[in-house]
């Protein structure tokens, strides 16, 4: 079994965005667990939910396999996707303040 440790994002976001320009490579994965870290956190009734997304190989769109609880501060966060990870990976958020966070990736082959 080799496993690969890749960064999905990292950074500040205080609008709504997403990863989808750097999806990272599942194709061969039979497992991903996932990290969020939320470093730092400002403004008036912050909130951060961070979706993980997978791509239609040949539509292009993507589509929702899982998301972490709602964020309002400094936290870490794991989750496991086993079924359902299609062959790229990315995420998506939807923010209200400013957080600083980053999401990892432990992809299991």
């Amino acid at each position: 079994m080799r496993t690969s440790n890749i960064q999905i994002y990292g950074g500040t976001v205080n609008a709504d965005g997403n990863s989808y320009d750097t999806p990272i490579d599942v194709s061969r994965a039979g497992e991903v667990v996932l990290f969020l870290d939320v470093a730092s956190v400002s403004g008036v009734s912050p909130s951060l939910v961070v979706s993980i997304m997978t791509q239609d190989p040949i539509g292009g769109k993507w589509y929702l396999v899982g998301n972490f609880d709602a964020k309002a501060g400094p936290s870490q966060d794991i989750t496991y996707i086993i079924n359902g990870l299609g062959s790229t990976m990315a995420c998506a958020w939807t923010v209200t303040g400013e957080f600083t966070f980053a999401l990892n990736a432990s992809v299991k082959d």
